[in-house]
C-alpha cells in the first residue's frame, strides 16, 4: 500500500487511537487534576466534558471508516495496476 492508501489508513489508526485514549484518560485525569472541586470548576469542567464527550463518541467511528476506506483504496490501487494501458 503506497501513497494515499497508506496516508488515510494511518489517518485511521491515529483518530481510533485518539478516541480511545480520549475514552480512557480525561475522566481520570479530569478528576486527578481536581477539576470541577469549585463552583467555576463545576462549569470548566461541564465545558470540557462536553468537548470531549463529542470528540470520543466520533473518533473510533471516522477512524473505522477511515481504515476501511484505506483498505477499498489499496484494492482498486492493486486492480488499477494490473489492467493494461
Amino acid at each position: 500500500m503506497q501513497g494515499a492508501p497508506r496516508s488515510v489508513l494511518i489517518a485511521g489508526v491515529l483518530t481510533s487511537v485518539l478516541g480511545a485514549v480520549l475514552i480512557v484518560l480525561i475522566p481520570a485525569v479530569a478528576d486527578r487534576a481536581a477539576i470541577g472541586a469549585t463552583t467555576g470548576g463545576q462549569d470548566v469542567r461541564v465545558a470540557i466534558e462536553f468537548g470531549v464527550r463529542v470528540l470520543r463518541e466520533l473518533a473510533p467511528p471516522i477512524g473505522a471508516a477511515l481504515v476501511g476506506a484505506a483498505v477499498v483504496m489499496g484494492f482498486v490501487q492493486g486492480r488499477s495496476d494490473l489492467e493494461p494501458r
